[in-house]
């Protein structure tokens, strides 16, 4: 019998149930079997072949008393060795990965930054693949041509099929949707190919991409200067409208309006109000630039709503060298993260009536 090397050749022998197969080696290219061996030979392919194949076998008999041989016919059985992908020899291991929200895609993760180790193969001829599954707050971005096709993933997101040479996964970035932070989950499951398509998947593991918040500067809209004339302060205000608003609305917005060149007698002449309010707003002092200053804040939504309609009077002349400055700090703050603060100077100056010389 003749084989060729991408066959295996084995004998059955025992009884039911304690079957024990003993593989054949050829001798100068062919077998030798009895005619009870032939009759218990099994034939597969060998570990990771695929493709065709043949076995080619022909009767071989001799006379016992005088060894005289006689050879039938050889005949001919072809096989087709259907590919089966034969899976992994080892799974990856994954790493976790940190990134600052609102990444560019050139500072976000590529995909081969969540591998610590690779996945190997137990057939070299396959290619290794990674199943990855993107949650729904996050998107994979190529960096060079287009994204593989996308299949819903489970619970939720997209999942890709991704070749695990470096190359492709570095041309993959993962980016957090936008103003994003918090914890998201990607899952890779790695598998091999055949080359009939076949694949063979390895368990599913997870890594965790922590995306660190950052606070983002708030929206800020004032005049650069006010000033007008108060004749009667229990009547007459001057308008400082001021908007702020979140560019993240997730985050917490706070504006404090520091009043620069007040003093504690000057103080107890001007009032700040809301719209038509008449409690004046309560001026506290703090500490700017190593120097006390009055300011104001408003923390809550109802006070920064209001910040629209803040109007000033004031029974003293604040004009020339005397006039106000008023710095306005707009701060934005998620979580943990340090506040983003915009700030705007508006100059500040009020007349009063001048009097007749006597």
């Amino acid at each position: 019998m003749v084989a060729s090397s991408n066959l295996l050749l084995a004998v059955r022998s025992g009884s039911l149930g304690s079957y024990v197969y003993t593989t054949q080696t050829p001798i100068n290219g062919s077998y030798t079997l009895s005619a009870e061996q032939y009759a218990n030979l099994f034939i597969r392919g060998q570990d990771f072949e695929s493709g065709t194949a043949s076995f080619n076998v022909r009767a071989v008999h001799t006379e016992s008393w005088g060894g005289s041989v006689a050879k039938g016919a050889a005949s001919i059985a072809a096989f087709t060795l259907k590919p089966v992908a034969s899976g992994l020899a080892s799974a990856p291991t994954l790493k976790q990965v940190t990134v600052l929200e609102d990444p560019s895609t050139a500072s976000a993760p590529s995909l081969k930054d969540f591998i610590n180790t690779a996945a190997t193969k137990l057939d070299a001829s396959e290619t290794v693949l990674y199943k990855i599954t993107i949650p729904s707050d996050a998107k994979l971005v190529a960096l060079m041509g287009a994204l593989p096709t996308a299949s819903p993933g489970v619970p939720a997101g997209f999942s890709y099929l991704i070749e695990a040479s470096d190359a492709a996964l570095l041309n993959y970035k993962v980016v957090p949707a936008a103003q994003y932070s918090g914890a998201l989950t990607l899952t890779f499951q790695a598998a091999t190919q055949e080359s009939d398509g076949g694949l063979a998947f390895g368990a599913e593991l997870s890594a965790t991409l922590t995306v660190t918040p950052v606070s983002d500067a708030p929206l800020l809209i004032t005049p650069s200067a006010v000033s007008g004339l108060i004749a009667d302060a229990s009547v007459d205000s001057l308008a400082i409208p001021i908007q702020s608003a979140l560019v993240d609305s997730s985050e917490t917005l706070s504006v404090k309006v520091w009043v620069k060149g007040l003093t504690s007698t000057s103080a107890q002449t001007i009032n700040f109000k809301y719209g038509s309010e008449t409690t004046p707003i309560l001026l506290k002092v703090g500490v700017l630039n190593n120097e006390s200053v009055y300011f104001f804040e408003a923390k809550t939504a109802a006070e920064l709503a209001k910040l629209a309609t803040l109007n000033v009077s004031a029974t003293s002349d604040f004009r020339l060298d005397n006039k106000l400055s008023l710095l306005v700090e707009s701060s934005s703050k998620d979580g943990s993260a340090a506040a983003a603060t915009v700030s705007k100077t508006i100059d500040l100056s009020i007349y009063r009536p001048i009097g007749a010389p006597t």
